[in-house]
């Protein structure tokens, strides 16, 4: 700001303040300086506005726009983008990364008996053990319901055969509410690149088809995607 000024620019910009009583608040600034005749500078002028509720504004609908508003994961968009860039890195350095469709097994039940609180609990405390056990490369995203999708970089098959398997262990323990041991399983399937896919389109079509796999073979366990024979 005062590089700007001090060069007899108008500036434009935005500050975190604070009130008298120690609360903070964003405030929009327009600062500019004030010559004499001569033109050099002989003080300041500032404009400013209390905008602390538009900037939250802002932030909830970036917020919304990227990220489930229940468990605060990201949401199909986000995943998308980062899957984007994910098959272009794939590409470029000949490497294999893993799609996994998660589907919780009769999900519908807990909110039937306990309410849709409980089954919002339920999702908030998986989503927590979910990112407790990924890498801070990998992403997980709630597509809504009770349907998670995960996006393991540089991942082959026996990666993310391990993964899906400590998905299983993590989930069978109970969740707790209001007093009462919420108990459910999971139905995982696995799609990894290239050998499954070249495009986001097939490989979310074949790891949803080994999920799917998973559920008709007795759900609570985990199937790679496998090619039809000729």
């Amino acid at each position: 700001m005062w590089d700007a000024l001090k060069l007899g620019k108008t500036w434009h910009g935005e500050f975190i303040n604070r009130t008298k009583s120690g609360n903070e608040y964003v405030e929009g600034v327009k600062a500019a300086p004030i010559f004499k005749t001569d033109g050099t500078i002989s003080h300041y002028m500032a404009i400013k506005e209390d905008i602390t509720d538009r900037k939250r504004s802002e932030e909830r609908i970036h917020f919304l726009a990227n990220f489930d508003s229940l468990t605060g994961l990201p949401n199909r968009f986000q995943l998308e983008e980062r899957l984007k860039y994910v098959i272009s890195d794939a590409k470029r350095n000949s490497e294999q990364f893993s799609i996994i469709f998660l589907d919780l097994d009769h999900f519908k039940e807990i909110n039937d008996t306990l309410g849709h609180d409980a089954g919002d609990a339920l999702l908030i405390e998986l989503s927590n053990r979910f990112k407790a056990i990924l890498r801070e490369v990998d992403t997980v995203s709630r597509l809504g319901g009770d349907e998670f999708i995960f996006l393991l970089p540089n991942t082959s098959s026996s990666g993310a055969s391990h993964i899906a398997e400590k998905l299983l262990k993590i989930i069978e323990t109970p969740c707790k509410f209001n007093g009462n041991d919420m108990l459910v399983t999971a139905s995982i399937g696995i799609a990894i690149y290239p050998e499954d896919g070249l495009d986001q389109q097939t490989l979310f079509k074949n790891a949803d088809t080994a999920m799917y796999e998973a559920k008709q073979s007795g759900r609570n366990r985990y199937c790679l995607f496998a090619k039809e024979e000729d």
